[in-house]
């Protein structure tokens, strides 16, 4: 299990992983809870512009080799739309599960 009470930009940690970078290089994987979805700030597309309030899940990929940096994705509305991004965007993904 992640670490749940480090809290970053995005919110706390509820989930950990590794996915296989380059099938040889174990990189780390986050879910993270938050209780904002960060807007896009594209105001010619008024839904999505704005912060909008209330819990969401977004995914924090390590950059490959522990290399400062990363990426976000998100929001996603519950832990299993996020994990179900994962394995479209990494096959190799490997959940740490209780």
């Amino acid at each position: 299990m992640a670490d749940s009470g480090t809290a970053g930009r995005y919110g706390k940690r509820v989930l950990e992983g590794t996915w296989m970078y380059a099938d040889s290089v174990p990189t780390r994987v986050w879910i993270v809870e938050s209780n904002v979805a960060c807007g896009t700030g594209d105001y010619s597309e008024p839904d999505d512009a704005s912060d909008r309030p209330g819990r969401c899940y977004y995914v924090k990929w390590e950059s490959s080799g522990g290399a400062p940096g990363g990426s976000v994705t998100g929001p996603f509305e519950s832990i299993a739309e996020a994990k179900a991004h994962t394995v479209l965007s990494a096959w190799s993904v490997r959940w740490v599960e209780d």
